[in-house]
């Protein structure tokens, strides 16, 4: 019996510390945001904050927004109940490189980085190739956090060739929030 708690407490004390360790990791991780058109955007933020932050949306309803601005950017916005499901940014103008997404504590910029750069930045992801038409759009899903909550982060090029090409093309358009899913498959961890 003595012999039992005196393992039970020797793995205790080897096992405690790596998860207290992981968890304070968690704790002091910076929040996760992206930077568009000039603005802070969270996932905290809501439908009445964004509104404040980008103006009078093109199109507008209680469950979705869309700005679009003269300098090939536009902006989508779900919402569940007011508060922000998911972001989705989008640039048609590849020489507009300020909008990025901060995610564990990387950059991550429009119409500058690639899949392979954003990889070398966060390290673990998974994705998605998907061809229609000839040309083919290629994502990276990351995990991100705001306030110790967990979400996802989606990346995506689009162009042609195969996945070695596609992973070298800048990234075009960005989504993060809670209804962003990836299929979990194709992950490298």
């Amino acid at each position: 019996m003595k012999l039992s708690k005196t393992i039970l407490l020797a793995s205790l004390l080897v096992v405690t510390p790596s998860v207290f360790a992981k968890n304070a990791d968690l704790a002091n991780a910076p929040d996760d945001f992206a930077m568009v058109a000039g603005k802070k955007i969270t996932i905290a933020d809501t439908r009445k904050t964004l509104i404040q932050k980008f103006g009078k949306p093109k199109n507008d309803s209680d469950s979705y927004s869309n700005w679009e601005f003269q300098n090939n950017i536009s902006i989508t916005a779900n919402y569940e109940d007011g508060a922000l499901a998911n972001l989705g940014v989008n640039s048609l103008n590849p020489s507009i490189t300020s909008n990025y997404v901060l995610v564990g504590g990387e950059k991550i910029y429009l119409n500058k980085d690639t899949i392979n750069t954003a990889l070398s930045k966060v390290k673990n992801a998974c994705f998605e190739n998907m061809t229609s038409g000839g040309e083919s759009m290629y994502d990276m899903f990351s995990d991100a956090q705001y306030g110790g909550d967990w979400y996802k982060t989606q990346f995506t090029t689009l162009g042609k060739g195969n996945v070695k090409a596609l992973r070298n093309i800048k990234i075009s358009s960005f989504n993060f929030g809670y209804s962003v899913e990836s299929s979990q498959k194709n992950c490298n961890y």
